[in-house]
């Protein structure tokens, strides 16, 4: 088993049944982004620590798994705009800062400048 299987395995082992989004490390980031965003509108802070976890973890391996959690995971994390106060108080500012790019092809100006100033980049 890699090392990301058996690490998605290890955090978010309700998330590791479905055996198609185990296909791929982009597959199973389409289960981990909405999985993340119904805990943060619940408030459960366990699913969000495993969550951004597993995320960060790919994001610092670098590669393929690094682009994975880029633009399958923290690339999107802005489309709930509503949570983004929440959503800010989770995201490491190094990734934050490494995805700025992404984030500046999504959101508009105004969005931006509220994510500049709370995420210090």
């Amino acid at each position: 088993m890699s090392a990301w299987r058996r690490e998605a395995a290890d955090r978010l082992p309700e998330l590791w049944r479905d055996e198609e989004a185990r296909q791929s490390i982009y597959l199973f980031f389409f289960e981990v982004l909405p999985f993340v965003i119904a805990a943060h509108r619940s408030g459960d802070e366990d699913v969000l620590e495993r969550g951004y976890g597993f995320a960060k973890w790919c994001f610092q391996q670098g590669g393929d798994l690094e682009n994975a959690a880029a633009v399958a995971f923290y690339e999107h994390l802005f489309d709930s705009w509503e949570l983004r106060e929440d959503v800010v108080r989770w995201l490491d500012p190094r990734i934050a800062h490494a995805c700025w790019a992404l984030f500046a092809m999504r959101l508009d100006a105004e969005k931006l400048e509220f994510l500049r100033r709370r995420l210090q980049v």
